[in-house]
């Protein structure tokens, strides 16, 4: 149920922040662990002024590995891996 969480907040994000006119969600099992990539095509990070991560990122680096990177050639790519069990 956190994957929902994760991507239900990443997308609210898009939609608050990024003036994007497209995102993908892409859910992927890779090994032993699921990675799920939220990747859109707006303003990008680091466009803005910056803010230390609220509830929604601070849960999931502790459930898992959160990473937030531009992307190519705009936007941003958020990328949550965490441990199937």
């Amino acid at each position: 149920m956190h994957s929902v969480a994760v991507v239900r907040e990443a997308v609210i994000n898009v939609v608050r922040h990024a003036a994007a006119a497209a995102a993908v969600t892409v859910p992927i099992e890779v090994g032993y662990e699921l990675v799920i990539e939220v990747v859109d095509d707006g303003v990008g990070i680091g466009c803005g002024p910056q803010r230390a991560p609220q509830h929604g990122g601070a849960g999931a680096r502790v459930r898992g590995e959160l990473t937030v990177r531009p992307g190519a050639p705009a936007g941003s790519r958020l990328s949550w891996r965490v441990p199937l069990r």
